[in-house]
């Protein structure tokens, strides 16, 4: 059950498109004036044969904005006497009807007020609008791993050295240049385990200083 208010001086003959699918429930008001004094027979044939309930609204009147204001005040005596109908289309491409269409919005009358260009744009099935996905909650950033405590700083790591590359042996060469350490060579091996057993910098920054210390009390003794 849907009611149609057609500005024919608006849309013309394109705006009654599509009646010959209403039913009987469904009523149409057609609004014309002096501006269309000639309405073409197959017009008048389609609103004889639909099933609709038709009423045509001749306005003799001619002053500007006229019949939209006809229409507007139709539309709410409409609403007021045909409690049983929820649907009402504005059939225009008038722009200045979305002002009548906020003024319902804005009520809580439990009707829709809509406007469209013709009958059939007006029935046809409107998707339904699906929200958009929530963006992803942000992942919290992966936790610095750390050497079990029972991984004892003395013993070697005898694969880990096996599989020290060229590339990181210079890595360690470099850092023990740069604390300014002479070691003797043998000392190395034990300074590639513990560059292998510590995942951060600053940690094997500490075992070399404790490396270095430790062969510098050898020296001495």
């Amino acid at each position: 059950m849907a009611y149609y208010l057609i500005d024919y001086e608006n849309v013309h003959q394109s705006g009654l498109d599509g009646m010959g699918s209403l039913s009987a429930d469904d009523s149409i008001v057609v609004f014309f004036g002096n501006k269309t004094p000639n309405v073409p027979m197959e017009v008048l044939h389609g609103l004889v044969n639909t099933r609709a309930v038709v009423s045509l609204k001749n306005l003799k009147k001619t002053a500007n904005n006229y019949l939209d204001f006809q229409l507007a005040t139709h539309l709410g005596a409409a609403i007021a006497g045909n409690p049983d109908v929820k649907e009402y289309y504005i059939i225009s491409k008038d722009k200045d009807y979305e002002a009548v269409i906020d003024y319902w919005k804005a009520r809580d009358r439990g009707v829709s007020v809509a406007i469209f260009a013709s009958v059939s744009a007006a029935r046809k099935p409107r998707q339904p609008i699906t929200p958009a996905p929530e963006p992803p909650e942000p992942q919290a950033p992966p936790e610095e791993t750390t050497l079990p405590a029972s991984a004892s700083k003395d013993k070697v790591n005898a694969a880990a050295v096996k599989d020290f590359t060229a590339a990181d042996k210079n890595k360690v060469k470099a850092a023990v240049k740069d604390l300014q350490l002479s070691l003797p060579v043998n000392a190395y091996k034990s300074i590639y385990a513990a560059y292998s057993r510590c995942p951060r910098s600053a940690d094997f920054h500490n075992e070399l200083v404790k490396i270095c210390k430790a062969m510098d009390k050898a020296q001495r003794l």
